[in-house]
């Protein structure tokens, strides 16, 4: 019987990109995504040290919350040559869905990364590839716009809208309509932002809402002092804004009376994941 050991792979006929990897190394995939129904392929090349090209085709599920999804995929003794990453199923945006790649020592308890591979958004249009593509940070370049529709308080509450935990906001506008009762009154409308805490910026409307009147308040970039046109106030506001997670936009109206019902608030925003 012949017990000699396979032949070994010559380091000198293996390409310069490659990285050597040990039985103990694997891929860690890990991502961070806004978008319902993602799917991610993780696909590339291995040598083996017998010489043998083999093609790697994983599947990766991002969360859909911001929150990181974490898989593994398992290499042998030898060569990785290429990987590439794709979406499969969804159409996530530049700014929905961020992926990380990594050579890593273990799968279980104490992880040691070893380097990083890929960083950036994947998409399934363009790809993001090693070799090839940079390490980009997730809150570097543009995001996807979004209209997000806030909470619709109840009636004689305020609105009050933060930016969600894992994402970052460039805000560009804000619109909103307040209905008051017939209870006599003034009520005058501040929109302030916050980060949670601090008071960043705030814009008193120009002019009281009495009662029985409907009025819509808009925020955005304009040179303009506050005023009122039709029955729209003008709220002059420092946008585009970068606001990160727990950072707000609410309002605050003097003389509300507990019959007055502010709507939900449409917020345009260029969203990405947080760095």
């Amino acid at each position: 019987m012949d017990t000699a050991a396979p032949p070994r792979l010559r380091p000198s006929l293996v390409d310069s990109d490659a990285i050597y990897v040990t039985g103990e190394d694997s891929l860690r995939v890990t991502s961070f995504n806004s978008l319902a129904g993602v799917v991610l392929a993780v696909e590339g090349r291995f040598m083996g040290y017998d010489g043998v090209v083999v093609p790697m085709v994983e599947r990766h599920v991002p969360n859909s919350n911001y929150t990181a999804a974490t898989s593994f995929v398992t290499l042998g003794e030898g060569f990785l040559c290429n990987i590439q990453v794709r979406a499969t199923t969804g159409a996530p945006g530049q700014g929905q869905c961020f992926v990380l790649v990594e050579i890593v020592r273990g799968r279980l308890g104490a992880v040691q990364p070893l380097g990083t591979l890929l960083q950036g958004y994947a998409s399934d249009v363009q790809r993001l590839a090693w070799p090839g593509s940079s390490l980009s940070s997730s809150v570097a370049g543009t995001g996807v716009l979004r209209a997000v529709l806030g909470t619709n308080p109840a009636a004689g509450v305020e609105i009050s809208d933060a930016v969600p935990v894992g994402a970052r906001w460039r805000v560009v506008s804000w619109f909103a309509a307040l209905v008051n009762d017939a209870t006599v009154g003034n009520r005058r409308v501040t929109l302030i932002i916050d980060d949670g805490a601090n008071i960043l910026h705030q814009v008193e409307a120009s002019a009281d809402q009495t009662a029985s009147q409907t009025r819509s308040y808009e925020a955005y970039a304009t040179g303009v002092a506050p005023d009122l046109s039709g029955t729209v106030f003008r709220l002059p506001s420092p946008f585009p804004l970068d606001l990160a997670a727990g950072s707000r936009l609410r309002t605050s109206t003097a003389g509300l009376v507990a019959g007055d019902n502010w709507g939900a608030a449409t917020i345009l925003v260029e969203e990405r994941i947080a760095g």
